[in-house]
């Protein structure tokens, strides 16, 4: 084997790369290759050739034809190669370059509009099979400058880590954007626009994730900006034990006492803040975390979505003396119908 070749296990790959970055002129080689798909092909891996080591050289052959100024490619498929987070920001970045002619990039179940995403004001997410790492790489776009005003991320499949991600990307200031001298710079990122809806409804999220989350979003310029939070039919007031978690409802307050926080609409329908049938306590210090969170906050909500959480008497109670503190009066319908000041709707269910 002479130097720099790949093991022959390679040698297919090898031979595609080269010829994703071929220099020769169309009228030696007249068909450019324009889509790759190398879904569960052992781009990485544990090489029994290699001591046991992990060998990646599979993809470091991959991502120097993306490099080159010669690759023509515009749609990439490598899901399904275990892909650590680092060799998924390697990919990543290569097909961001202003010279690549990448348009799609599929890491993991996300295929990625590369071609736009940056500039996008707007992206709709929902069902598409989303998990962590695919949100990891969503965060290092936003961190890139991305301009959205509308992340729908609804119906997917986000935990911790995938909270987490969004969480740090969201929270860095679109006032100090990344330095254009630095690598990872986005010659738009000057131009990062505010985030005024966010929506994680029907997720993976229990009280720690829905935390991350939202400490991320008090941290920074969404505090002022976002108009719209949906967290509705995740885990809000429970952990991993299954019993009370009150870290999300805290982080709540402290995002919607945030200075200038500018929250208009919050939906947390099914949440669990009615806790199982059996256990009052559980939805009383539920409710009562909402509720000081209603009182300290000066957030100028007009409507508020507490549908599906089987409240009880109890807490319309204690729903009613939190927003009379906040200048609303309640009619005496069950879907608590405010309409002089304040709230103008909170639609909730009681058992």
């Amino acid at each position: 084997m002479t130097a720099g070749t790949l093991p022959h296990r390679y040698g297919a790959l090898e031979r595609i790369c080269a010829l994703a970055a071929s220099p020769d002129p169309p009228e030696v080689q007249p068909t450019r290759l324009l889509e790759l798909r190398l879904a569960r092909n052992q781009l990485t891996g544990i090489s029994k050739f290699h001591g046991g080591r992990r060998n990646d050289r599979g993809l470091a052959e991959l991502l120097a034809a993306l490099g080159s100024e010669h690759c023509a490619l515009t749609h990439l498929d490598v899901s399904g190669n275990a892909l650590t987070t680092e060799d998924a920001a390697a990919v990543l970045d290569v097909s961001l370059r202003e010279d690549s002619a990448v348009r799609t990039l599929r890491v993991h179940e996300w295929q990625v509009p590369v071609a736009t995403v940056l500039t996008q004001s707007s992206l709709e997410l929902s069902g598409h099979g989303m998990g962590d790492d695919d949100a990891r790489l969503l965060g290092r776009l936003l961190a890139r400058g991305a301009v959205l005003t509308h992340l729908d991320l609804s119906d997917n499949n986000l935990g911790l880590a995938g909270a987490c991600a969004v969480a740090d990307a969201l929270a860095t200031s679109p006032t100090s954007p990344t330095s254009p001298t630095s690598p990872s710079a986005s010659p738009r990122s000057a131009e990062r626009a505010p985030l005024h809806t966010l929506s994680l409804a029907s997720n993976c999220l229990d009280a720690e994730g829905a935390a991350a989350l939202l400490r991320g979003l008090a941290a920074g310029p969404a505090a002022e900006s976002l108009r719209l939070l949906d967290l509705s039919h995740n885990s809000l007031a429970e952990g991993a034990a299954a019993g009370y978690d009150g870290r999300a409802l805290a982080a709540l307050e402290s995002l919607m006492c945030a200075a200038g926080c500018g929250l208009t609409e919050l939906r947390l329908a099914s949440t669990g803040l009615g806790g199982r049938e059996s256990d009052a306590a559980f939805s009383s210090a539920a409710v009562t975390a909402l509720c000081a969170a209603l009182r300290a906050s000066s957030a100028p909500l007009e409507r508020l979505d507490l549908g599906g959480n089987g409240l009880r008497d109890a807490e319309a109670n204690a729903l009613a003396a939190a927003l009379s503190h906040r200048g609303c009066s309640l009619d005496a319908s069950p879907s608590l119908q405010v309409r002089d000041r304040g709230l103008l709707m909170i639609s909730a269910s009681f058992t």
